[in-house]
């Protein structure tokens, strides 16, 4: 059962390896005249959809899991099962060594995303493994049912985290606490700054998108509020790369009416 739920397991790392690599690509491509914000929804559309797809796979396993335990049979070929579970680990240590290097090349977050999850992978295959070498040793029938069974709560757990953080995206939930922080913080220690309101965050996939409007004082210029502006863009860029910024200007002092005041 444990094979079969390794199995399981590494077909979904297929699946989802190839919906991350086409939801990539499509996301990758330059906001047209209809699509001005990008595509970068599309990945966490993916994600969704994988996670999803994951939770009924990790069902089956239940299902099949408590049926073995109801009705269990006698294990062979232990020692097949373990050369070929030791050759899927070999390959799969190599994935997560060259996805380590492409890591440090690119400082991708799906990159770092996916290696998590393969070196996951590699304690499942383990287990299973040792489900096998237990089931053989002591003649028991229900090792491997019961293993087979942790291994779905662990796509169920996998399932889950993927799920929330996708579906955070797509309601276009705000920073974490901390990264607001490292914004205001920049907006802080400008000398020309007044104020701030109206601070809005989100993310699409890996991209960010960061609103704010600045109180300033009204009699400087535009051209110096716009140097303001760009100096405050520059420096949030260093913490967030590639950020999307939509900074607006108001004089210090103009009453309005303020949705948000962090």
């Amino acid at each position: 059962m444990t094979i079969f739920a390794a199995l399981i397991d590494s077909f979904l790392d297929i699946i989802a390896s190839l919906f991350n690599y086409f939801a990539v690509r499509y996301a990758l491509q330059p906001p047209d005249k209809n699509h001005r914000f990008g595509f970068y929804k599309i990945t966490d559309l993916a994600v969704l959809s994988q996670s999803s797809f994951f939770c009924l796979s990790g069902i089956v396993v239940v299902i099949m899991s408590i049926k073995k335990i109801m009705n269990p049979e006698e294990m062979n070929d232990e020692s097949l099962g373990i050369s070929l579970m030791m050759v899927t680990i070999l390959i799969t240590l190599f994935l997560v060594i060259y996805q380590k290097y492409v890591m440090i090349k690119t400082k991708s977050e799906i990159i770092a995303a996916d290696n998590l999850h393969y070196l996951s992978d590699l304690m499942t295959n383990l287990i299973a493994i040792f489900s096998l070498w237990v089931s053989h040793q002591y003649d028991t029938k229900y090792i491997d049912p019961l293993l087979g069974i942790l291994i779905a709560i662990y796509i169920f757990y996998g399932s889950w985290k993927l799920l929330k953080s996708s579906f955070a995206r797509l309601i276009d939930k705000e920073f974490a606490a901390d990264d607001k922080l490292k914004i205001i913080k920049v907006i802080g220690a400008h000398p020309k700054v007044k104020g701030f309101h109206d601070l809005k965050t989100r993310l699409a996939g890996n991209k960010a998108f960061i609103q704010v409007h600045l109180e300033m004082d009204g009699s400087i210029s535009l051209y110096d509020s716009h140097d303001i502006v760009h100096e405050i863009e520059n420096e949030i860029l260093k913490i967030m790369p590639e950020a999307d910024i939509i900074i607006h200007q108001d004089p210090c002092g103009i009453e309005e009416e303020v949705a948000y005041k962090d």
